[in-house]
């Protein structure tokens, strides 16, 4: 995560840990908030302490500025404005703006985060104006537009950009969060957006496909679906197993006849307390 202040210290722990990849989260709307005004301040200062490494780096690119798309309150607890623009030639804009500025020194782009999550894939669609009601919330949407066949355009625009500016440059397929099942509003399903992404052409604006193993307790070397030592939840769904999730990547890409391509962890932890003394998880975060 971009922290100026702390950009040296971040680059000594880097050095550290001997690692060869470093990702980097990038809010196009931090850096264009106003329409073709660019603040890359504290991008640039990462960039260029983890390029003096030697690292490669990959940059992770979503979240939309307000100026390119109506900004909805959905619930009382979550201004849910981290969607897609609604005219997505913004977007590729900005990635033909992001990878001419970093030529040769990114060497990766992730186009966009978890689309499978309304948290990250707002797009709330009214057949009349919404009405602001007293909590402060919009009404119900007559839809969400979530899904792959919304992604994949975004996806074609964002690797045609890239291509053009950096011709050397990956582009990653979004890492999808791991959900075991679809109501199309709030979530999409892992298995059922990666199959319908490919069923679509994704692989064909694409280098790698990305993934994410997270939202787990189980330790990355164990197979489903054991109860492992200390882990009370959140072991149950083959999902939640990282060697699992990439059987699971294989085998849809492999009856999409893309197996060729390489699978791209871009997002990995999973949740673990030590000897009983830290303090109760907060809410939503018991597994932990």
């Amino acid at each position: 995560y971009m922290d100026v202040s702390g950009t040296a210290a971040t680059a000594s722990q880097i050095s550290q840990l001997g690692v060869d990849w470093v990702k980097i989260d990038v809010s196009w709307a931090d850096i264009e908030t106003l329409q073709g005004e660019f603040d890359y301040t504290a991008l640039d200062a990462t960039v260029q302490s983890l390029d003096a490494l030697g690292v490669d780096i990959l940059l992770t690119v979503y979240e939309a500025p307000a100026w390119s798309r109506e900004n909805y309150v959905l619930n009382q607890l979550l201004q849910l404005n981290s969607g897609p623009p609604e005219d997505f030639a913004n977007f590729g804009l900005f990635m033909t703006n992001i990878a001419t500025r970093y030529n040769g020194v990114v060497d990766a782009y992730e186009i966009w985060k978890s689309p499978n999550l309304l948290r990250y894939w707002t797009v709330p669609k009214y057949t009349n104006p919404p009405e602001l009601l007293d909590t402060g919330d919009y009404g119900v949407p007559d839809e969400i537009q979530i899904g792959a066949i919304y992604y994949v355009d975004l996806l074609e625009i964002g690797y045609n950009a890239v291509k053009a500016a950096d011709s050397n440059a990956l582009v990653i397929t979004a890492g999808l969060a791991p959900v075991g099942s679809s109501d199309n509003y709030n979530f999409i399903a892992t298995g059922t957006f990666l199959n319908n992404m490919l069923l679509l052409g994704g692989a064909n604006y694409s280098d790698a496909v990305g993934a994410i193993f997270g939202a787990s307790a189980v330790p990355p070397t164990a197979l489903c679906c054991n109860q492992p030592p200390g882990v009370d939840s959140h072991y149950e769904s083959f999902l939640q197993y990282f060697l699992e999730i990439l059987d699971f990547y294989n085998d849809i890409m492999a009856r999409n006849d893309v197996d060729d391509m390489p699978i791209i962890i871009t997002q990995v932890g999973w949740g673990t307390t030590e000897g009983g003394i830290l303090a109760a998880p907060s809410a939503g975060f018991e597994w932990l």
